[in-house]
């Protein structure tokens, strides 16, 4: 099993990118192995291949009280939200996407995703989609 984490930023009113301030940070699980997603993420699967997340397991919002799966621990930072899941969890994401959507999230995109294992990232269109979003507002 891989875990995603997933990074949820809203395009505000002046365009710029800042952390949604519920669940910012999840953690959801994917049943294919690493491998299978790398292929999947590198189009080497067939086609009809469709990579499904399970529903959340974690959640981190550095903004706010409402935080998920971690037992009412106060972290201060995402980083060390991740290492108690790893520790505590055995919870270690392999993949991060970037979400980004509309101050009414209306329309959810994933602009950039990272292989954790490499740090090597396998997609990244966050200049398009900010652009995308802010054109739509107008």
């Amino acid at each position: 099993m891989t875990y995603f984490l997933e990074k949820y930023y809203v395009v505000d009113y002046d365009g710029k990118l800042q952390p949604e301030r519920y669940g910012y940070c999840l953690i959801r699980p994917c049943q294919w192995d690493y491998d299978m997603v790398l292929d999947f993420m590198n189009r080497r699967l067939p086609k009809k291949a469709s990579l499904r997340l399970e529903g959340q397991i974690a959640m981190f919002s550095p903004t706010s009280e409402y935080n998920l799966s971690n037992n009412k621990q106060d972290f201060k930072s995402t980083e060390e939200w991740l290492i108690w899941l790893e520790l505590n969890k055995g919870i270690t994401p392999d993949f991060e996407e970037t979400h980004i959507h509309s101050i009414f999230q209306i329309e959810d995109y994933i602009a950039k995703t990272v292989d954790l294992h490499t740090n090597e990232v396998l997609y990244d269109s966050i200049e398009e989609t900010v652009a995308k979003i802010r054109a739509k507002a107008c």
